[in-house]
């Protein structure tokens, strides 16, 4: 008895090709989410200044993240450890 989805068939290459491509098309984004979030393939350069101002270096913000800035007051509100030792008691291995 032959196979409704024998090797020879079109059919099982086409269904073999849908799932290869549906396949890939999950994997795709999350890997090259990864990719862009770990720099790879970015080139190297220097940090282009486009508002004619120096950069100031806030004191006592080691491993500082979340910065929201504040349009109404023009403040620049950020998270941040007062040391780096402090943030590995709570922060995951």
């Amino acid at each position: 008895m032959a196979s409704i989805m024998s090797l020879r068939s079109p059919a099982f290459w086409v269904a073999c090709l849908a799932i290869g491509i549906s396949m890939i098309a999950f994997v795709e984004n999350p890997v090259i989410d990864r990719v862009k979030t770990l720099g790879l393939f970015r080139y190297l350069s220097t940090v282009e200044n486009i508002h004619g101002k120096d950069f100031q270096l806030i004191p006592n913000t080691f491993a500082c993240e979340d910065l929201h800035h504040h349009l109404p007051s023009g403040l620049l509100f950020g998270v941040s450890e007062p040391d780096t030792e402090s943030r590995w008691k709570w922060f995951p291995p």
